[in-house]
């Protein structure tokens, strides 16, 4: 999912989108699937958490005034 950037901040990316793993190659192995699994959280202390999308789009509407 791409979003648009305020074409009135003097930045020089206009979009953000998702990158594959190869894109980044690292020494390590990494695992296919790295996700913070947050079931035992959920059930130790009645949590519900909502997806982490969620913070990351409200992240960058703050810092960079995405609407």
């Amino acid at each position: 999912m791409k979003k648009e950037i305020n074409p009135d901040l003097p930045l020089k990316v206009r979009q953000v989108g998702p990158a594959p793993s190869s894109a980044c190659p690292a020494p390590a192995k990494r695992l296919q699937n790295s996700r913070l699994e947050t079931a035992w959280l959920r059930a130790a202390f009645g949590l519900h958490l909502p997806p982490w999308q969620q913070g990351v789009d409200r992240m960058l509407e703050e810092v960079f005034c995405i609407k």
